[in-house]
């Protein structure tokens, strides 16, 4: 699952401080150190208790603002993708319960929409973040909180996988065929 994005504030520290206790209370650490912010000294990627309390009681308390991507045409998502958009609220659920937040839905029509309102400051996070966010000035992301990679399912007919698999559509993962296909669905093999 690629990262939470959050804007990049002036003071860059003040943000960092905001992220990691959302973040670090429950395991996942920002990598703020690329944007010139050194992260918590941290002993097996966990905060002290006193630390983490320290790092809520300094929290705003304001309602955050979450970006919900809604294109216009609401077209009918993949199962997939409501999946992903259910494990998302979940976390963000889980985070306001353990640090006392209350977040509000901000419906965006795109992701660039999004992307802008982080930017200009009228949204808090953006959850789900790709690679394309990754590469946009002035935003800190998130370490991962859900390991996701996408799955190409192909036709039979499709000559993306190799010739063991062509005599039944198959499973490919990055173009690499996985197994033939059992005619069920199956998870990707570790």
């Amino acid at each position: 699952m690629p990262p939470l994005a959050f804007s990049a504030p002036a003071t860059r520290r003040s943000r960092c401080r905001l992220l990691f206790p959302l973040l670090g209370l429950l395991g996942v650490l920002t990598h703020c150190t690329a944007h010139g912010a050194e992260p918590p000294n941290t002993e097996g990627g966990t905060l002290p208790l006193t630390r983490l309390l320290e790092m809520r009681n300094a929290l705003p308390s304001k309602t955050l603002r979450v970006a919900t991507i809604a294109p216009p045409e609401r077209p009918l998502e993949s199962a997939g993708n409501q999946v992903l958009k259910a494990l998302s609220n979940q976390y963000l659920d889980l985070i306001g319960d353990q640090l006392g937040l209350t977040f509000e839905r901000v419906e965006l029509p795109s992701p660039q929409a999004a992307i802008q309102a982080l930017l200009d400051r009228r949204i808090d996070l953006l959850p789900r973040a790709s690679e394309f966010e990754a590469h946009e000035p002035g935003l800190i992301l998130s370490q991962p909180y859900l390991d996701n990679q996408p799955i190409i399912v192909v036709a039979t007919t499709t000559r993306a996988c190799p010739r063991t698999c062509r005599a039944n559509a198959c499973w490919c993962w990055r173009t690499t065929c996985a197994r033939p296909w059992s005619g069920k669905p199956t998870r990707r093999p570790r």
